[in-house]
């Protein structure tokens, strides 16, 4: 089942601890006026970097074009608006993880979603 990743949009700035796919991250959001958009970092807890500086745009993933080591294959999701306001974070723009399972059964189709026509 994916899980939506907590936001705090009154903060220019917070770091959380989340548990993705059984195994904890760090999580970091940040601000930028200059862009009026949000930003995130993913890190293992003892600090090692997964994905940096990674804008949050709906429609696309935070791992969009990486292919890091030290993560298990599933994604997050940023859903939403685009553009957006800094309110908007947790409300109109929300973060999914999906696992690396979860994206295999909505991207493999089963016997009964074939369809051949000829």
């Amino acid at each position: 089942m994916p899980v939506e990743i907590q936001t705090y949009p009154d903060e220019p700035d917070s770091v959380q601890t989340v548990t993705l796919g059984g195994t904890q991250y760090r999580v970091t959001f940040t601000w930028r006026d200059r862009t009026a958009s949000w930003y995130a970092d993913i890190a293992t807890v003892d600090g090692t970097a997964i994905a940096l500086g990674r804008r949050l745009s709906p429609g696309l993933t935070l791992l969009y074009g990486l292919q890091p080591t030290g993560w298990d294959g599933g994604d997050v999701y940023v859903f939403g608006p685009d553009p957006y306001q800094r309110g908007d974070l947790g409300a109109a723009v929300r973060l999914w993880y999906y696992t690396a399972a979860e994206l295999d059964a909505i991207t493999t189709p089963g016997a009964s979603d074939v369809r051949v026509s000829l």
